[in-house]
């Protein structure tokens, strides 16, 4: 039986959710469990004390304390996955024998396949006939018992009758099936060169800590491995409690799940891009940033209207519905949208959430001077409200004003958190507070996409908004939006990640502007993305911060109020330059 070892590099205060994180990343569908257990610790939090905190010293209602190490060994490991690491390269997809049905009490409901072979002799009724270790098995009844309660992720080592061990995933079903209620999925990812190197250089691995962990991904023993170097085996448990500590994890199996996390997870969506009839886009280029970058931008409109500078969502691009490029028609408005620093074909950019609104706006200046356009308004898009507002405030001479459509607006304080829905709470919570975080939770979102259940992403997004729920069910509007959020992270979740953080912080010093420049934010009062009462909240603080309300319409205002924003976003232009 192989021998294992441990390390307890500071305990881990909700083991839990540290099952949650890995599980999320092989099985994206259990991303909503992950958010609603998040949530639930934040609703705790306010519990504990009127009103949550509210001042700079305040304590947190959510620190995710203990699992920190977690989440930065998940964001680094990603870090370095890069965009040419297939998940093909390390396994295809489990097929039907590779996966055994469980009920509550460990029987095994299908004795065929898999579990056959599995076996030296007779198919085995149970997951405990098999050859498991006694603390796996321990560890294995209590998950199962644990399943109404708790989400479960675990990695099972079997042992097979060759003498070689395979690993296991253990999860809970989305939906039982009769009475099975949990699955162990084989994982046939072996060692991946790939993968190897992402977690050496994550890690700063030694050669002899390489080969270890080759060994243990492997299912060999540090026996055999103590053999075949030549060392003796107290050298090699003591170089294997070394990488365990490097690596922040407490035993072999928790390496073990870390591996196999990054060797399956899939890469980020890359969707066959739309056709130009569908997206309805022309005059699209590329323009080269001050700094050398590439700027793609994509123009929406009639190619001979009124110029306007449009600052895409942080979900997706520049496309519209025929609602409102009948509208754009009418009004001879064209929009002009560049792709923000790390989205779809528009470089990266190196610095920083702070000073990334001022590298959006030399980047709008040089989109501005290649398109021969002296000066026009800038409208916002949810997240991009962020970098309007900071492009009229650092580009007066060219910005004539600025409109927020659905816009986030800054995070002043804490307490505005607690006048969200819990999606998008969690997301700007672990934004601003646990950073880290964000690794998982955006990886899992695009995965949702690609892995075609948008149903659970939109429903985390939209359920609580009666107006968003039956507008993204229009096929039109749920396309584009999916098709959209491919496009817009197609090479990485860079831009993303970026502009979430800028987003969920107190980025109010754009609104410190002279009088006669108010920001516009037209808003639905059923958007429960960023709600009425934070827009108030914030606008009770600045005067350049004028809400529109508008009656029945939500986060995807947009598409539901055509005629209304860009007859709004038309008179702005009027206004203040002229037809």
């Amino acid at each position: 039986m192989p021998e294992d070892v441990t390390t307890n590099p500071g305990g881990v205060g909700r083991p839990y959710l540290v099952e949650m994180i890995y599980d999320v990343l092989v099985h994206p569908e259990k991303l909503e469990h992950l958010f609603f257990e998040l949530s639930a610790l934040y609703d705790v939090g306010i519990s504990r004390g009127p009103g949550g905190a509210a001042g700079p010293h305040d304590p947190l209602l959510l620190t995710l304390e203990g699992i920190e190490t977690h989440l930065d060994q998940v964001a680094a490991l990603f870090e370095r996955l890069g965009r040419e690491y297939r998940s093909a390269d390390v396994g295809e997809t489990a097929q039907a024998d590779d996966v055994i049905w469980l009920d509550r009490f460990g029987a095994i409901q299908d004795k065929s396949g898999s579990a056959a072979r599995m076996a030296a002799s007779s198919p085995p009724a149970s997951v405990f006939d098999l050859q498991i270790d006694s603390d796996v098995a321990v560890s294995l009844r209590a998950q199962l018992a644990a399943l109404a309660r708790l989400p479960v992720f675990s990695v099972i080592p079997v042992h097979n009758p060759d003498g070689s061990r395979t690993y296991w995933s253990l999860t809970g079903l989305r939906e039982p099936r009769q009475n099975a209620v949990a699955e162990l999925r084989r994982m046939n990812f072996g060692w991946s060169d790939a993968a190897g190197q992402v977690v050496v250089d994550a890690f700063s691995l030694t050669p002899s800590e390489r080969d270890i962990l080759r060994f243990v991904v492997d299912g060999k023993s540090l026996t055999e491995l103590a053999r075949v170097r030549g060392r003796s085996i107290e050298t090699v448990r003591t170089q294997a409690k070394a990488l365990l500590t490097k690596t922040g994890v407490r035993s072999q199996l928790e390496l073990v799940r870390m591996f196999a996390a990054v060797s399956l997870a899939a890469p980020d969506v890359k969707p066959a891009a739309a056709n130009a009839a569908d997206r309805r886009i022309r005059g699209n280029s590329t323009v080269r940033a001050s700094d050398g970058r590439d700027i793609g931008v994509e123009v929406c409109g009639p190619p001979a209207g009124r110029p306007v500078l449009f600052l895409h969502n942080m979900f997706g691009g520049p496309a519209m519905t025929a609602g409102v490029i009948a509208e754009l028609e009418r009004l001879n408005i064209r929009l002009i949208c560049p792709w923000r620093p790390g989205y779809f074909e528009s470089t990266r950019w190196q610095g920083g959430p702070r000073d990334l609104p001022q590298a959006v706006a030399d980047d709008l200046e040089r989109v501005l001077d290649s398109y021969g356009i002296g000066r026009t308004i800038v409208v916002g898009h949810m997240s991009g409200a962020v970098h309007a507002a900071a492009a009229a405030a650092l580009l007066p001479e060219r910005v004539a004003g600025a409109i927020a459509v659905a816009g986030f607006v800054p995070f002043v304080d804490h307490r505005m958190f607690n006048m969200m829905a819990n999606w998008p709470r969690i997301f700007a919570y672990t934004a601003r507070y646990v950073p880290a975080a964000m690794a998982v939770l955006i990886r899992g979102t695009m995965a949702l996409l690609r892995e075609g259940m948008k149903e659970v992403f939109f429903n985390g997004l939209f359920q609580t908004s009666q107006a968003d729920r039956a507008t993204i069910g229009d096929p039109e509007i749920s396309h584009i939006f999916q098709k959209e959020a491919g496009r817009a992270m197609m090479h990485s979740t860079a831009g993303y990640e970026m502009d979430v953080v800028l987003a969920a912080s107190d980025w109010s010093q754009w609104f410190q502007r002279p009088a006669g420049k108010a920001m516009q934010f037209i808003h639905g009062e059923a958007d429960h993305v960023t709600t009425r009462e934070q827009v108030s909240y914030v606008a009770a603080r600045f005067d350049n911060l004028k809400p529109v309300f508008v009656p029945d319409a939500g986060s995807l205002l947009l598409f539901q109020k055509p005629a209304l924003v860009v007859g709004l976003i038309a008179e702005l232009l009027d206004e203040r330059v002229g037809r």
